[in-house]
């Protein structure tokens, strides 16, 4: 993926103090990174926007007023955004860096902590949402290749991935076996793979195998048998 803006690194922090400190203390790193300091996680929610193809992450304190930092991992959850989350807490608590992690963080880190302790962690949390957004780049290629499919070749497409054999195909759908073969052909032609196997490998690697609502059927064309 190639990167042509800077990356967001989001600090969310309602503590003036901190945000100037960790920004003396990051901007002279920041050559790959844009530090941005908020004062509340509704502040952070109102400016947050996704740019494909630029990676992002917020070091989140958990301590916030009005909506604190598991209640905006939380939100960030319904809303799909897929951003990695660096804890920062002034506490020395497992427990809550256990719930922190168990809610989606990456990482927790005491206050105040060193600067190259930060400058890691932000660096990790980068790259995680570069490979996560190559994943997802994938994923929707995929689901377009899926949707191009016909409403029979889907059919067939699922047939094949279940095992089916061509005779058994026509039989359980009433069409001739070249008909089976044709459709046979278009899937994997669409799908871009040469064999029902590497179909079957393609769809398990983004986990989208026997997921019915990540392969659409509403909107595919209809043929002829």
């Amino acid at each position: 993926m190639t990167t042509t803006a800077r990356s967001p690194a989001y600090l969310v922090d309602d503590d003036a103090d901190v945000r100037d400190s960790l920004r003396a203390v990051l901007e002279p790193n920041s050559a790959e990174w844009q530090f941005i300091g908020l004062d509340s996680a509704e502040r952070f929610l109102a400016s947050f926007r996704y740019t494909r193809g630029v990676a992002q992450c917020i070091l989140l304190d958990v301590a916030l007023p009005g909506m604190d930092g598991f209640a905006l991992q939380k939100e960030l959850r319904q809303r799909k955004i897929a951003i990695p989350v660096i804890i920062l807490t002034g506490l020395s608590d497992v427990p809550l860096a256990v719930e922190a992690l168990q809610s989606g963080a990456i990482d927790v880190i005491q206050k105040p902590a060193p600067a190259g302790r930060l400058v890691s962690a932000i660096q990790t949390a980068l790259e995680k949402d570069r490979d996560n957004q190559r994943r997802q780049a994938e994923y929707d290629d995929i689901v377009a290749r899926s949707q191009s499919l016909s409403r029979r070749q889907r059919e067939v497409m699922e047939a094949m991935l279940n095992g089916r054999l061509v005779k058994e195909i026509a039989a359980d759908m009433h069409i001739g076996t070249q008909t089976v073969l044709k459709h046979r052909a278009s899937v994997l032609k669409k799908m871009q793979v040469r064999s029902e196997l590497e179909l079957s490998q393609l769809l398990q690697s983004l986990d989208l195998l026997g997921r019915e609502e990540d392969l659409p059927a509403d909107s595919v064309l209809h043929d002829r048998d």
